[in-house]
């Protein structure tokens, strides 16, 4: 973690001297238009309007597969272990949005070229909507019940203001979009240099801290094996697939 850390503020330092006039947008790629704005304000809008008119006081799904069963009969971690544990994933998953494509990679491809800057950031925001607003129906719309917090007697639910939001993971999904929006810009843009190590890095860190927090949800008692592999999934369709064919022109698109 820290290693990546080190690795972003060393690209975003020394940007300006290795990537002078290196960016552009494509001919070959979309660029942003109106139906960008209409879906990112429809995926954000739509999450919000679930999050606050759906009652999820009641489960609705409380049925565990054999593998979320497994992963709950291992050794419960003790509350305050747990509470620990959650609160490293909260902010992992803030950091990963923040180190990679919310702030830094639009500022330094920003302070190269601008209108590339501009084109990314919209498929950034398009992408957590679109991911925001899956999350939010199924969360909401299946309402599943957490995992129980106590082994030792009948297994009771987490008595919380979500215990009824397990499926899919947010913290999953935010992360794996977050690690593939920035390996899919790096893969066709040269953002932290010609020579794409510091492209690679990002991506691998952030890839890296998406599985870890994913692991630590998991160790936290706050999902089941299948709520991190859906949300997970939801990153990378999010992250990855939207944006290939939705901004670089597919698999044929344009890649330096």
């Amino acid at each position: 973690m820290r290693t990546g850390l080190v690795a972003f503020a060393l690209a975003f330092v020394f940007a300006p001297s290795v990537h002078a006039q290196r960016l552009e947008w494509h001919e070959d790629w979309r660029r942003a238009n109106g139906w960008d704005a209409g879906v990112s304000a429809v995926g954000f809008a739509g999450a919000l309007t679930i999050a606050l008119a759906v009652n999820d006081e009641e489960p609705g799904w409380t049925a565990m597969g054999p593998v979320d069963r497994a992963m709950l009969a291992t050794m419960t971690p003790p509350a305050e272990r747990r509470r620990r544990l959650s609160l490293t994933s909260d902010f992992l998953m803030i950091g990963a949005a923040a180190l990679g494509p919310v702030f830094v990679e639009p500022f330094v491809a920003w302070r190269d070229h601008e209108g590339f800057a501009g084109q990314l950031a919209v498929v950034t925001v398009r992408s957590f909507a679109v991911a925001s607003l899956l999350l939010t129906t199924l969360k909401y719309g299946l309402r599943r019940r957490r995992p129980p917090c106590d082994h030792e007697g009948p297994p009771e639910p987490c008595r919380e203001s979500d215990a009824n939001r397990s499926f899919p993971s947010g913290h999953a999904s935010t992360t794996f979009t977050a690690a593939a929006l920035s390996c899919t810009a790096h893969r066709h843009a040269p953002i932290y240099g010609e020579r794409r190590i510091g492209g690679a890095i990002a991506c691998a860190t952030l890839t890296t801290i998406a599985t870890t927090t994913s692991l630590l949800r998991l160790f936290a008692r706050r999902h089941h094996v299948s709520d991190v592999i859906v949300g997970a999934l939801i990153g990378l369709a999010a992250g990855w697939i939207l944006p290939l064919f939705a901004s670089y022109g597919g698999l044929d698109g344009t890649r330096r």
